[in-house]
């Protein structure tokens, strides 16, 4: 595969994939999502889901995991993993 190819290829596997898929950079901006999460978060648009899909995710997900521990912020989880390179959800 020629690295030219990587970004329309990376796009298919997103675009291709049923489940929530949502890329971040590594300063935690967003920079893509698939149309699952679009529509999980019930955004009209990639671009809507991009500007408020943090604030969504907030909404989402429930005060305390269902092993009893408080929630963790979608931000928190992404800082940990960076700097650990795994998250246990």
């Amino acid at each position: 595969m020629i690295q030219e190819d990587l970004p329309s290829f990376t796009q298919i596997m997103l675009d291709a994939n049923p489940y929530i898929n949502i890329l971040f950079d590594d300063q935690l901006k967003l920079v893509d999502c698939n149309e699952a999460a679009i529509r999980y978060f019930g955004f009209k648009s990639r671009e809507g889901a991009l500007e408020q899909l943090f604030s969504a995710f907030k909404q989402k997900a429930p005060p305390f995991q269902f092993v009893g521990r408080t929630h963790t912020s979608l931000k928190d989880r992404l800082k940990y993993t960076i700097a650990h390179g795994y998250v246990e959800f």
